[in-house]
């Protein structure tokens, strides 16, 4: 970046990839003393990019804006390629030889939905930081291998404000060792509080962070979620907003 913006500048990202996670909606922000055209800008980064990583549009926003404290929502996909072994899918997915039943697993998903303490599904000890997270939606839906049209795609889509280290992985791993009748109920096992009663960790390959969402009229040209005010994710996201002001001007008080 350093590079394009010829001086030293900082990169923010909405939400965090761990080694082998992909990310299909990642945004990211940087300071430019100048506000530089999108279209070159875009073309001036992938000319410099690795091959695995590509900028898709590049925008002006407002200076206030943040790509991590200004996000209200962020979705991750975990996906499953099941049936024949697919060389597409290598390195983008988990196979797996057998499918899910996905009417009574999307059931115990919909039971863990909501403002909770998710210890169960990470394995970092989170001292004084806490380990509750709103969870929006955790859905399983079924799609065809778009590649081939062989084989079975099973995808787990998540949505929450924010989520622990290895949340979804774990949630992920979970689901398969329920669907193999190592565990007989998903929403016992998370709401237990016990990393112990939960499934295994999937692995990394699977998992796409893959939108993130901000309030309407925020942040154009970037992908928007209308709730009403009183929805749990925007009273978080007020809340998150008023602490960093009220931060702000206790620093400026001790200046």
């Amino acid at each position: 970046m350093q590079i394009v913006v010829r001086e030293h500048t900082r990169v923010d990202c909405a939400g965090r990839t761990d080694s082998g996670v992909h990310a299909t909606g990642q945004v990211a922000t940087f300071l430019s003393p100048v506000a530089p055209d999108p279209g070159k800008l875009t073309y001036s980064l992938n000319s410099l990019l690795p091959f695995d990583v590509s900028v898709q549009k590049s925008l002006n926003m407002p200076r206030n804006f943040h790509p991590r404290f200004s996000c209200i929502a962020r979705e991750y996909e975990y996906v499953y390629h099941i049936g024949a072994r697919s060389p597409f899918w290598r390195g983008r997915s988990w196979h797996r030889k057998k499918g899910f039943e996905i009417e009574e697993i999307n059931q115990e998903l919909a039971a863990i939905c909501g403002h909770r303490d998710f210890i169960a599904l990470t394995k970092t000890l989170y001292e004084g930081k806490g380990t509750v997270r709103y969870l929006d939606s955790a859905v399983l839906y079924r799609k065809e291998d778009p590649w081939t049209g062989h084989g079975d795609m099973i995808v787990l889509r998540v949505r929450a404000n924010a989520f622990l280290h290895n949340m979804i992985r774990i949630l992920a791993g979970t689901i398969v060792d329920r669907a193999a009748g190592k565990l007989s109920s998903i929403t016992d096992a998370v709401l237990s509080g016990s990393r112990f009663k939960t499934g295994q960790t999937a692995p990394s390959e699977g998992l796409y962070f893959s939108h993130a969402f901000y309030v309407p009229g925020t942040a154009p040209g970037l992908k928007e979620l209308a709730l009403p005010d009183d929805h749990p994710l925007m009273r978080i996201h007020a809340g998150r907003m008023r602490s960093s002001r009220e931060g702000d001007q206790e620093n400026h008080a001790k200046e």
